[in-house]
């Protein structure tokens, strides 16, 4: 029974795995989705990564749609509560996320990303 769960466990990372290299084809939002799977299914540094790539792959998105896109996934990453949990378990995350913000060009919406985010942390 127990090969059974680790076949099934191997099978899921390898389908993750190939969900990842697909979506990097496709930019962000859908590595955005992809870490929230990871994260439900239990997969917590695999998310973590996955949602530091598509901050990664958001920032060096063309200008015009950077802004929204960066903001939208903050919220998204910071206003989820199973994903707070995440936010605040791994820096590098929130090094992510303070870059991703540094990436915004309007100050009112940079100063919006950083109280989302700052009320994701933990005090």
């Amino acid at each position: 029974m127990a090969q059974i769960g680790a076949g099934l466990h191997n099978e899921g990372l390898r389908t993750f795995v190939e969900a990842v290299a697909f979506a990097r084809l496709q930019r962000g939002m859908l590595l955005s989705e992809i870490a929230n799977a990871q994260h439900r299914a239990g997969l917590t540094e695999e998310a973590a990564a996955t949602f530091g790539e598509a901050l990664s792959a958001t920032i060096s998105d063309d200008e015009k749609a950077k802004e929204f896109r960066l903001t939208s996934l903050i919220g998204t990453i910071a206003q989820n509560d199973p994903l707070r949990a995440l936010v605040a378990a791994r820096p590098s995350l929130r090094l992510r996320l303070l870059e991703a913000v540094q990436a915004i060009p309007d100050r009112l919406d940079r100063a919006a990303a950083l109280s989302v985010i700052a009320r994701a942390l933990p005090n």
